[in-house]
């Protein structure tokens, strides 16, 4: 018998993109052989066109004929592999024709993607099959988010900002950030935000995932530091717990640990399995969902492969106005023809305009009354002021706009938004 001796082609993950691969095979002169490619959607290649077709379409082309022998201890080709960017998987179907006493050597073992790793097929001295991938693009996506929504317009908590790339390709990205955010013009809720930093910095931005304990004996009644979890995938040390789908959370526990149990650990059903440890103890029960959030470029490239810089972060706020309603004459309530985006912080609300006292400390908002196109301000000291003043408010805003760049040196390996939280930056303002 002849034999056919190997088969090369690099199995490497493809790109999104077009390309081809080059291929050899080996062996004995005068074996000969026969080879065919499909994808999982079940399209052939036709090595005429170099396209791959469907089912219905199938001709000769399909298949390498079975005149192809070796010659000179090799035969060489190429496999061109459309651009998808979904993703698929290609397989290779080498058969040695017995016809011609042909078989494939023992030591040549295809491979297969099972899903979650390539791994090795059995044996086959008449057909040698071997997959190559073709990871689908993934989309990064930056979007603002706050914890109550009610404060904001709908508009700013949906917005985002986008690229997609295979995470194959090393060509960085760079996305631009330009997320107006502001508050809704309701009585409810419409006194405006309070800037809580004067700077957006990376660790104001987090990645979030949830996975789900998987330890039986616990049910929810004992503190612990480590659980035995189904997956840590997406996990890294740094995220913090901050969310359960039973029971309660004490505090913002961080993970310390993320990992595998050795075979060291002292008892037996846990070796193996993945695990997480926090730096507090929780009791959570078996089943329970948690949900984990990651803030900061450095988590990020732990849970994904996502690299990501941020560049000239910044928060501007719109200053909001408003006109004296009727004249005011030394009296701490002051009328005015509209307060939507006006309210009291944490660190002080104030007003300027003409006729307004000159000590910042004397014009301090102490209360409001709402209103869209009249409403009144309680004011630290009496105010004497003419109709029709236009004053302007320090202290809060209506609307705050945050720009910057995001420069993707590296795609994650799944699709992955990145969050903004908006209430690291800025805080909602009261009636009092």
């Amino acid at each position: 018998m002849k034999l056919i001796t190997g088969f090369q082609i690099d199995t490497s993950d493809l790109s999104a993109l077009e390309q081809a691969r080059s291929f050899k095979i080996t062996g004995d002169e005068g074996a000969a052989f026969s080879m065919q490619v499909k994808t999982s959607a079940g399209k052939y290649y036709n090595w005429a066109t170099k396209l791959f077709v469907a089912n219905s379409a199938l001709v000769d082309n399909t298949r390498l004929k079975l005149s192809k022998k070796i010659q000179g201890g090799r035969y060489s080709n190429s496999i061109n592999f459309p651009a998808d960017a979904d993703g698929e998987t290609y397989t290779g179907m080498l058969f040695a024709e017995p016809h011609y006493e042909t078989e494939i050597d023992s030591n040549v073992i295809g491979d297969y993607f099972n899903g979650t790793e390539t791994v090795a097929r059995q044996f086959n001295k008449f057909l040698y099959q071997t997959d190559i991938r073709q990871v689908a693009n993934v989309t990064v996506t930056f979007q603002p988010i706050a914890a109550t929504t009610a404060q904001y317009t709908s508009a700013s908590l949906s917005q985002t900002a986008t690229s997609t790339q295979s995470p194959l390709v090393t060509t960085q990205q760079e996305v631009d950030i330009n997320f107006p955010v502001e508050n809704d013009s309701e009585d409810a809720v419409g006194f405006g935000f309070t800037q809580d930093k004067t700077n957006v910095e990376d660790g104001d931005f987090y990645v979030q995932t949830t996975q789900t304990v998987d330890e039986p004996e616990r049910d929810g009644s004992t503190s612990h530091f480590n659980y035995v979890m189904d997956s840590i995938s997406n996990l890294s040390v740094g995220m913090q717990v901050v969310g359960t789908s039973s029971g309660s959370i004490s505090g913002v526990p961080i993970l310390t640990k993320v990992g595998v149990y050795s075979g060291s650990i002292s008892d037996p059903q846990k070796r193996g399995k993945p695990y997480i440890k926090m730096d507090q103890g929780e009791s959570f029960a078996d089943g329970v969902t948690l949900t984990f959030k990651g803030y900061g470029s450095d988590v990020f490239q732990n849970v994904n492969g996502l690299e990501v810089e941020f560049k000239d972060l910044k928060i501007v706020a719109t200053p909001v106005t408003t006109l004296v309603r009727g004249t005011v004459s030394s009296s701490n309530t002051v009328t005015v023809s509209g307060t939507y985006g006006i309210g009291v912080g944490e660190n002080g609300t104030y007003i300027e305009g003409f006729g307004v006292k000159n000590n910042l400390a004397d014009n301090k908002i102490t209360a409001v009354s709402i209103s869209d196109g009249s409403g009144s301000l309680e004011m630290t000291s009496a105010q004497t002021l003419t109709d029709k003043t236009k004053l302007t408010i320090i202290g809060c805003a209506l609307k705050y706009t945050i720009t910057g760049k995001a420069l993707i040196k590296k795609f994650p390996t799944a699709n992955t938004t990145v969050y903004l939280d908006l209430d690291k930056l800025l805080s909602v303002g009261t009636a009092s």
